[in-house]
């Protein structure tokens, strides 16, 4: 009985071994969910794919013997020599096509490396009819940015070869300034799998980097099994153009930037046709917009920003929804924020659709959408939403500045687009100061021979209004709304900054006996004005005690300004 025992553990233990390798060598065990997508008009557009071209790429071999040859439709056929015609043979990790500068995501260029993992060839099946002489096959061809990357080399092609492969592959998208893999989802369009015969059926099998879902147009003849697309179980069924994908293959979404799939084929050829969902080259993903309903305001005054962005279209430009949907913006610290919601493309309110924060530490409006939208991909109808905020404008510090803001719309984890950056000019109403200084000596300011006054005239350049501001150094009672201090030996008097009419201004001193103008110059800082004026003694000789006596001067500004 121990015996027995011991030899019923070792065929189970066989037994273990043989289906583990087998599920191993089977690739992935799941059923893809297979969708349909409602109209047979949306389609994404070959202009919107990733750039992957005869005119991009760049090959890396790991065998000795190889060939590319340029076939009738000019593309690049890549061969490889046929080891034997009649059993099976396989060659692993053998070419490696790179297509540098495939798009711009996020602003920065990457690139897509298609490694060819393995390729298993059965003995030939079919005729020899058209086959080269030269004993190679043609496994993969790159054509122009239409076409671009094919899987399996037709007789028709050239370098043709009529037998069953199976060809895995892995694709990797890469940030070209560091060779990061793309973190971000993508989407392949399959297409054109058509031929089925006594010796061969067309398919293509996800492994890893799969979401799991395909989408089919209700036109599709394609079977499923399992998570492979197979060709019609009938002889072939010939399709070119839009029927390639409308009848003949399918869109897979991508988790991430690195995927694995089986191509299997005979005197055939599938096309691997990629996209991004965010990609601005070719300009699929719309980067959002940031404006200002201001140019200018002042303190009091209301802004209102307006974050735009358009949502991707489901089946057009989109085939996974948004993993976050979360907009970012920090206000400028000349600012109060009042209110923020959201509007969807039909101007309706779904601000309660997600949540919306305001952190007045850092200024921080943040609104993050909630999963019932984000998931829901009737909102992926290309509609345009508006993010509005609105601030007012506090009494900042000075007399002008600049809010400059800008906003940040995060998509993925690893993707935050920022916005272009709108500036509002912020200033004060019109205000106007008047400096005054004269050397401080007894000569000028105290000899006896009267106090030093002067007079200025104010005009309002648009209104015509004047006013008057007269000044007596060493009489501040007759001085009023005057401050005054010594510095660098001059006595030097100043007005309050006083607000005026809005108007153009110019300050002139109206000349007086004793003292000649020196000196003169015009500060400007947004709609605030400084008149300073400077001035020496000059002929006092030839005037008496009291030149001036100043009498009150009538305006029509504050009680300081008369």
């Amino acid at each position: 009985m121990i015996r027995e025992r011991k030899r019923i553990t070792s065929l189970l233990v066989i037994f273990m071994i043989l289906v583990t390798g087998i599920l191993a060598s089977a690739g992935p065990v799941y059923a893809a969910t297979v969708l349909t997508i409602p109209s047979t008009g949306t389609m994404v557009a070959k202009a919107n794919k990733l750039k992957l071209s005869k005119d991009n790429y760049s090959v890396t071999w790991n065998i000795t013997n190889h060939k590319i040859k340029t076939g009738a439709g000019s593309e690049k056929i890549l061969c490889i020599p046929i080891k034997s015609k009649t059993s099976s043979w396989t060659v692993t990790n053998f070419c490696k096509v790179k297509f540098t500068n495939a798009g711009v995501i996020g602003g920065r260029q990457v690139d897509c490396t298609v490694n060819f993992d393995s390729m298993t060839v059965t003995a030939r099946k079919g005729s020899s009819s058209g086959e080269t002489s030269d004993g190679y096959m043609g496994f993969a061809s790159v054509w122009g940015i239409d076409d671009g990357l094919q899987v399996g080399v037709t007789i028709a092609d050239g370098c043709g070869y009529r037998a069953k492969k199976t060809v895995k592959y892995t694709a990797t998208i890469t940030y070209h300034d560091t060779g990061e893999v793309v973190n971000l989802p993508f989407f392949q369009a399959v297409r054109d799998l058509d031929a089925a015969n006594d010796y061969y059926r067309e398919a293509w099998e996800s492994i890893s980097g799969y979401t799991g879902t395909y989408y089919k147009y209700s036109t599709n003849y394609n079977t499923f099994s399992g998570n492979k697309v197979l060709a019609p179980n009938s002889t072939s069924q010939t399709v070119t153009g839009n029927n390639e994908l409308l009848k003949a293959g399918i869109y897979a979404p991508t988790t991430g930037g690195r995927f694995s799939a089986y191509f299997y084929e005979g005197n055939c050829g599938t096309l691997i046709t990629l996209y991004s969902q965010y990609s601005t080259d070719p300009k699929v993903f719309t980067e959002p917009a940031k404006a200002v309903d201001a140019a200018e305001a002042r303190p009091g005054d209301i802004l209102t920003y307006t974050v735009k962005h358009t949502m991707g279209t489901f089946y057009k430009t989109a085939m996974t929804v948004y993993s976050r949907f979360e907009i970012t913006d920090v206000l400028p610290p000349e600012l109060k924020y009042e209110s923020a919601r959201l509007i969807d493309g039909s101007g309706a309110d779904i601000t309660s659709g997600g949540t919306l924060t305001y952190d007045e530490a850092s200024h921080t409006v943040r609104f993050v959408m909630g999963d019932t939208w984000r998931n829901n991909k009737s909102n992926y109808n290309g509609q345009v939403l508006r993010f509005e905020i609105k601030a007012s404008v506090t009494d900042f510090e000075g007399y002008e500045a600049a809010a400059k803001n800008k906003a940040e719309l995060t998509f993925e984890n690893d993707l935050t687009v920022i916005t272009n950056e709108v500036t509002t000019r912020l200033v004060k109403p019109t205000m106007l100061q008047i400096v005054k200084s004269i050397p401080d000596s007894e000569s000028q300011t105290g000899d006896g021979h009267g106090n030093p006054t002067f007079i200025f005239k104010i005009t309002g350049e648009g209104s015509g209004k004047v006013w008057y501001k007269s000044v007596t150094f060493s009489d501040e009672a007759v001085s009023d709304g005057w401050s005054f201090s010594k510095e660098n030996g001059r006595w030097v008097a100043r007005t309050a900054v006083e607000e005026f009419p809005d108007d153009t201004y110019s300050v002139e001193e109206i000349s007086v006996s004793r003292f000649k103008l020196t000196g003169s110059d015009i500060y400007r800082s947004g709609n605030f004005k400084r008149f300073t004026f400077e001035n020496e003694k000059d002929n006092w000789g030839y005037f008496g005690h009291k030149s001036v006596v100043i009498n009150t001067l009538k305006g029509g500004l504050s009680d300081a300004w008369k």
